[in-house]
């Protein structure tokens, strides 16, 4: 798995007395110089996050994904800000796509034999891992774990269960996808199936 990058171009300039990223070095805009010397394709996601539209427009034909600045004002945390949320979606898809190759693997036992299917589900049990070790590293938190309670302001319930037990009222019976959460913020809610409560 690449890394995600966040150039920050945001800043005013003002001790240079202008918009100092569009001053030529060479000819050529120093913020574009920047964008040279680290090319979006040597990662995964990368972003410029500007108060420029000039510069979000260098941004978008050079391959990063422009992400527009309205708060710069408050200084460089407005563009971390701006920055991590764009990656945070990116590790969001990573989580999507794990969720549907788990769903495809169920389905490969008839195709492929024992033997394929245990090579599928260490595929997906390295995958799971990979993602796991990620979000980690990023301060992210996964939620949606079947058997543990049903909380409405982490968990969409799509599907209500009858209970077995009494254990498992208002517990989580099946996960369709996990949430997540950065910094406290409730990112994305699980999608899952819930046992009733009495």
């Amino acid at each position: 798995m690449k890394a995600g990058a966040v150039l920050m171009a945001s800043g005013a300039g003002r001790r240079f007395g202008g918009n100092k990223l569009l001053c030529p070095v060479d000819g050529v805009p120093m913020v574009e110089r920047a964008m040279e010397a680290v090319p979006a394709e040597l990662f995964e996601r990368a972003c410029v996050v500007s108060r420029y539209p000039e510069i979000l427009a260098l941004a978008e034909a050079r391959g990063y994904v422009p992400v527009p600045n309205p708060d710069a004002a408050q200084g460089q945390s407005a563009s971390v800000r701006l920055g991590l949320g764009e990656l945070l979606e990116l590790v969001g898809l990573y989580q999507q796509q794990m969720e549907l190759f788990e769903q495809w693997t169920l389905g490969q036992e008839h195709e492929t034999g024992d033997a394929g299917k245990e090579a599928w589900q260490q595929q997906l049990s390295m995958l799971k891992g990979k993602i796991a070790a990620e979000s980690r590293l990023c301060a992210i938190e996964m939620t949606g774990f079947a058997g543990e309670m049903v909380d409405y302001r982490l968990h969409e319930v799509l599907q209500a269960d009858e209970p077995e037990t009494r254990e498992q009222e208002g517990t989580i019976a099946k996960v369709h996808s996990q949430g997540m959460i950065y910094q406290g913020t409730v990112v994305r809610k699980a999608r899952v199936t819930a046992y009733r409560k009495a």
